[in-house]
């Protein structure tokens, strides 16, 4: 007598087939050519990505999209110029599944988290040379944004055993815009709270960030305004300060319209400590 043992596994798996006739199917992309200058040598980057997006409408009223997001990245040195340095996820910016609805929106993959998305309402996030005020980055992890209901949008994220976690709220009121988020990763707590009003093509907005690492704390705050100067021109003016470093951070920019398709960006970043830095981007 043979007897046979058969192990069945269960996985719980989100999957999408999709075929031309299923769904609308876009590549779309963009390209940067960036120049640095501290004050000595200049450094030159390459920024950009190609995006291959599919996209399906169901009769159920569903709608699901499948991103993938290829990074083309490059630094300026030679022995770096055949691989995109900058991206850490093999040349993989964003790949993911949003599945969205009347119910609000679910993102599952390698992306940008919920917090990322929303966390523009702070000055220090305008920028370009700035470290910026955000408390996730993307990762492999499940997001969910709940509709907006009177001008307030609740979202939040995880990844798989939970190691991080955030949650924030954005409302809008008119000219108002309010922002506030909170995160924990391992050691590490975060919360930042961020207000914006705008009115006349002026936008004057501020931002606290509370950083608490394993007991050690860190205030970070900003200040910012931004103004459109006409359909094509907008300027800005941020500064930063950090509590632990003692020292405040300062970027002046602008950005042209040249064409559909084709704008200039130059700014000017201040670190507080000497070193002025020029950036411009084509």
């Amino acid at each position: 007598l043979i007897m046979r043992k058969v192990l069945l596994a269960t996985t719980a798996l989100v999957a999408m087939s999709v075929t031309a006739a299923q769904a609308d199917i876009t590549i779309s992309g963009n390209q940067n050519f960036e120049v640095s200058n501290t004050g000595g040598d200049a450094t030159w980057y390459q920024d950009g990505a190609i995006n291959i997006q599919s996209t399906s409408s169901l009769d159920n009223g569903l709608t699901i999209t499948a991103l993938h997001s290829i990074n083309t990245s490059a630094t300026g040195t030679p022995a770096d110029d055949t691989a995109a340095t900058i991206d850490t996820d093999a040349h993989v910016d964003d790949s993911y599944i949003d599945i969205s609805g009347d119910f609000g929106a679910i993102r599952l993959g390698d992306t940008d988290t919920a917090l990322d998305r929303f966390d523009g309402v702070a000055p220090a996030n305008w920028t370009e040379n700035s470290g910026g005020h955000a408390i996730s980055s993307d990762a492999m992890m499940a997001s969910f944004i709940a509709p907006s209901i009177s001008g307030a949008t609740i979202y939040a994220d995880t990844t798989a055993n939970g190691d991080y976690t955030g949650m924030g709220v954005k409302y809008t009121n008119g000219p108002v815009t309010f922002l506030y988020q909170t995160s924990t990763s391992g050691t590490t707590d975060s919360s930042l709270m961020a207000v914006n009003f705008s009115m006349a093509g002026a936008t004057v907005g501020m931002s606290t960030m509370d950083k608490d690492v394993a007991g050690t704390k860190t205030e970070l705050t900003s200040t910012g305004i931004m103004y459109d100067v006409n359909d094509a021109m907008g300027v800005y003016y941020v500064t930063e300060k950090d509590s632990k470093a003692g020292k405040s951070q300062t970027s002046v920019g602008a950005t042209y319209a040249i064409a559909p398709g084709l704008s200039t960006f130059v700014e000017s970043f201040d670190d507080g400590a000497g070193t002025t830095t020029t950036y411009a981007e084509d």
